[in-house]
């Protein structure tokens, strides 16, 4: 008897639950579209080679990149609202300034540089007007939650794929040469994924705007980290974490 009351309750409060997400509406396909503003945080990376036996990275060098907070930052979306739940696919499109770039170590010929000698390297850096880009096409799902009002909490998950591109990134003198050299732009493919929730507001029509906040995050990136003019075949890896806030707006078909 226990069991079954427990049961009972187990379903009564699902169902409860699914009538607090339900909407009037049955379904329907839509469209959106967002402006964001990204506030990226500070990044660490490792510069080093790879194995052409196992693929086994050595870092040779590490530091940390910070960026500027990006105002250019949008996305279009294509889903289908079942009841409270939305899936959707989704392109999405993210570029960041380059701020600062730090090394904490840095070797050269297999030798690292004592801490005098790096403090210098470090002072001699100068960032360019550098960016980073993160593309994304992901596949997304989204669960509204019913208030009886005109207003409407969202939350969801997705993930796809991410393309990291890092133009130019940093300008500067490598300790014992007299040039400057610069890293040309180069990119990398990894996996990515995301959550997000926010608050939509119905306008009418089937046309609504969204005010919503996602984590954007990746797997690690191996991008290529040649200096202009050198026979390197260095790589830079890191892990990108990207906080977004973004206005959208939505009409449904």
């Amino acid at each position: 008897m226990k069991t079954s009351a427990a049961l009972r309750s187990a379903v009564a409060g699902s169902l409860l639950l699914a009538a607090s997400l339900a909407f009037s509406q049955d379904g329907g396909f839509y469209l959106s579209a967002a402006t964001m503003v990204t506030i990226p945080g500070a990044y660490d990376f490792a510069i080093g080679t790879m194995t052409d036996q196992d693929d086994e990275f050595t870092a040779t060098s590490e530091g940390t990149a910070s960026f500027d907070i990006g105002v250019l930052g949008v996305r279009i979306a294509a889903g289908y609202r079942i009841f409270a739940f939305r899936p959707e696919v989704e392109l999405s499109y993210r570029q960041i300034a380059l701020d600062d770039f730090e090394y904490s170590s840095f070797s050269r010929d297999g030798v690292e540089l004592p801490d005098a000698a790096l403090q210098n390297l470090n002072d001699r850096i100068r960032v360019k007007a550098g960016h980073l880009v993160l593309l994304g096409a992901m596949a997304n799902f989204w669960g509204d939650i019913s208030t009886g009002t005109p207003v409407t909490p969202f939350l969801g998950v997705g993930a796809g794929l991410g393309q990291v591109v890092l133009d130019d990134p940093a300008r500067r003198e490598l300790s014992g040469d007299s040039a400057d050299r610069e890293s040309p732009e180069s990119s990398a493919s990894t996996f990515a994924f995301q959550v997000g929730a926010g608050l939509g507001f119905d306008l009418g029509a089937g046309v609504s705007l969204s005010l919503g906040y996602r984590l954007l995050g990746t797997t690690e990136a191996s991008l290529a980290w040649n200096v202009e003019d050198s026979n390197t075949d260095d790589i830079l890896k890191a892990d990108i974490l990207l906080h977004s806030i973004e206005l959208a707006i939505t009409a449904e078909f």
